[in-house]
């Protein structure tokens, strides 16, 4: 039973010159959350051509594809890192095959 939901306030954070995508830098966002909520917390960060790129998918084929283009972006070696998953537990790697195989 869910008693109440609230949007995050994410104003505090000062977002200029930050890459996300460095993993000090998403661990520090994802120290900050749980810091600030008192929950434990797990970012997906995506740059926007990805995000985009997705919802593309999930228009034209549906969820699953969707999960399962992410799933192939997130495992590409490219020079710079467009897909990253802080903290990186196996559960979390798990729930994204998870989604990307039952759609």
């Amino acid at each position: 039973e869910l008693k109440g939901f609230c949007e995050p306030d994410f104003s505090g954070i000062d977002w200029r010159g930050s890459d996300l995508f460095l993993p000090e830098t998403a661990a520090r966002f994802v120290a900050w959350c749980e810091n600030h909520y008192m929950l434990p917390a797990y970012s997906l960060f995506l740059t926007k051509r990805v995000w985009e790129e997705c919802r593309e998918v999930q228009m034209l084929q549906g969820e699953k594809h969707a999960w399962r283009h992410l799933q192939k972006i997130r495992g590409q070696r490219d020079v710079e890192k467009e897909v990253l998953l802080e903290p990186n537990p196996w559960p979390m790697k798990a729930l994204l095959r998870w989604h990307a195989m039952r759609g």
